[in-house]
């Protein structure tokens, strides 16, 4: 199958592709966010207080302070914490995301390709075995559908090492 052709079959998804693309770049950013905070961390932790009066994160504490929180090493641990568990459900978010376009992507393509069978010529049905036939078409829609998804993974993990 062509790449322009699978692409057809996708023009019904724009909207799920979109925000699929969305939730990897989401869940990609978190990722990236949640190692760099491991850096004003440890500068925390070796400089203590003259890190947050001169430190590059002077905003970040400025802006903690004005919510009401109090830097420190337990406040960093728990943000990191909890940008883990958000990057997390993201990436879940991603995986749902992924087959809300994958499962009705093999409807389409399985419901076409039972229509091309069942429109071909009569010869097509004597020629081979009808087991091989539907063996040979469910795989073949499932070796589409797996590379929609294997393509969703490389693309998070190229973007996860980008940021």
């Amino acid at each position: 199958m062509s790449v322009q052709l699978l692409l057809q079959y996708l023009k019904p998804y724009r909207a799920r592709r979109a925000a699929l693309a969305a939730g990897v770049l989401a869940a990609t950013l978190s990722e990236g966010l949640g190692v760099g905070l491991f850096y004003p961390l440890l500068d925390y932790i070796q400089r203590g207080d003259a890190f947050m009066t001169q430190g590059a994160a002077k905003p970040l504490f400025d802006w903690l302070a004005s919510v009401g929180f109090a830097p420190s090493v337990g406040l960093f641990i728990a943000l990191i914490f909890l940008v883990i568990v958000c990057t997390l459900i993201l990436k879940f978010a991603v995986f749902l995301g992924s087959a809300w376009i994958y499962h009705p992507l093999m409807k389409d393509l399985r419901d076409e390709a039972f229509k091309k069978i069942i429109h071909s010529h009569l010869f097509n049905f004597y020629s081979g075995s009808s087991a091989a036939l539907s063996q040979t078409l469910e795989n073949e829609v499932e070796y589409v559908g797996q590379a929609f998804n294997f393509s969703v993974l490389i693309a998070a993990s190229v973007l996860s090492l980008v940021v």
